[in-house]
């Protein structure tokens, strides 16, 4: 068992200069954090690892703390051995993986892809889009933890985790198919990471593998909420006047596909996978959407069931995808696509103006017309919340209200003028 300071560079500490002094461990006349590294062998050979911070600076102290962590081990005691990182992030993601609705967005599998797993013993990807996320941070998790020494659960502090949240990374940016750097974890980014962090701490929790949650403490993450800007008449017209130039081979599919989007409000999700079947001899979208499994009935313009005639569908069963495959592939695929043709329609405000505008532009318009009722049915949202929150100043009867509340403080102020 080797006991040594874990030096810190918050604290600038002499002992990271590695060409200066290539054992830092050997450097003990500073102030920075105690840590143990080593392993406990107990009477049937299972060799349990002790690394990590013993909490405190004081070398004394580091001692007695250790001393007690082995105390049990040398009167013979049989000690449960606390989990590790690795373990408990196993155990989660099984857990949720068992516990969450499985897929149902697989299409059918190609000869060429069932004969490439023949070959390499591959399975498909089942994994829940939820687990994904999880995975997405607690992968990171891991490594940052190996990097630190941390091998057990409960060695991870509140203080690590705000560490760890600092390396987080946005967007990969590609140059040459190689990726060459990364953008900025975006707040809203930050936020989803932070929360299902705290997910799987409160997990452990009630697992009894730790005492305490240290992702509860971290400091709340704000996200300020995004402006809704609708598209304009002048974008609208950029946007459609160029699908042709740049896709000369499938612009009848991708007229549609835009038009699918503008008239129905619907997530690009849910239109890539959209099929003959789920409109009505009426002209009238019936489905229950992909993120929150909610009914959802829209009715279409002429001109959204005249395109979608137009062109050859990408399958017998769906309009925009083969069927094989993943359905998050042709997503991928799709939000590609867009991404192209906002570019060279040269529309402004980055990702929040993009796919997903054509849906907040149409409830915009219900909401101001019909009300937030008639925008929250429209959207499919499970609380009028939701939908007031970011539609409510769209409304003619919050407009109303504020035109008829003016008329009456500038009658008054006129009237105080004539007297």
């Amino acid at each position: 068992m080797t006991l040594f300071r874990r030096h810190e560079a918050s604290r600038k500490c002499k002992y990271l200069n590695r060409k200066k002094y290539p054992e830092p461990r050997k450097g003990k006349d500073c102030s920075c954090v105690m840590a143990m590294d080593g392993f406990v062998t107990t009477p049937d050979g299972i060799k349990i690892p002790m690394r990590g911070s013993l909490g405190t600076r004081s070398w004394k102290d580091a001692e007695t703390i250790l001393s007690a962590k082995l105390h049990p081990y040398l009167r013979g005691e049989t000690v449960q051995a606390d989990i590790t990182v690795d373990a408990a992030v196993q155990n989660f993601l099984r857990t949720k993986k068992n516990s969450l609705p499985a897929r149902a967005d697989f299409g059918g599998v190609s000869e060429s892809v069932r004969a490439f797993r023949d070959r390499t013993g591959r399975n498909p990807d089942d994994e829940q889009e939820q687990v994904r996320k999880y995975t997405d941070v607690l992968t990171p998790l891991k490594k940052f933890c190996h990097e630190r020494g941390l091998i057990l659960l409960k060695q991870i502090s509140t203080e690590d985790l705000e560490v760890l949240a600092s390396t987080w990374k946005g967007r990969s940016t590609w140059k040459g198919g190689v990726i060459v750097g990364h953008e900025p974890k975006t707040q809203g980014g930050k936020q989803r990471y932070q929360q299902n962090l705290t997910i799987f701490f409160n997990h452990a929790v009630d697992r009894e593998w730790i005492v305490k949650n240290p992702a509860s403490k971290l400091d709340k993450i704000t996200v300020t909420d995004s402006v809704i800007e609708p598209f304009t008449v002048k974008e609208w017209s950029n946007i459609f006047s160029k699908i042709e130039p740049t896709f000369p081979k499938i612009h009848k599919m991708v007229r549609a596909f835009v038009l699918v989007l503008r008239e129905s409000a619907l997530r690009l999700g849910d239109v890539v996978k959209l099929r003959p079947q789920d409109i009505t001899p009426a002209g009238e979208i019936e489905i229950t959407t992909e993120k929150t499994d909610e009914y959802v009935w829209v009715t279409l313009p002429e001109e959204v069931l005249v395109a979608l005639n137009g062109f050859e569908p990408k399958s017998q069963k769906y309009f925009f995808w083969t069927g094989n495959g993943q359905l998050e592939t042709a997503k991928k695929d799709w939000s590609e696509n867009m991404l192209r043709l906002f570019r060279a329609a040269n529309v402004q405000g980055g990702i929040s103006r993009r796919s997903h505008n054509f849906r907040k532009t149409l409830a915009v318009s219900v909401a101001e017309e019909g009300g937030l009722d008639a925008a929250m049915i429209l959207l499919a949202h499970k609380s009028i919340k939701t939908t007031q929150k970011h539609y409510a100043k769209f409304t003619a009867g919050r407009k109303d209200k504020v035109r008829e509340a003016l008329k009456t403080v500038r009658a008054k102020e006129k009237l105080n003028k004539l007297e």
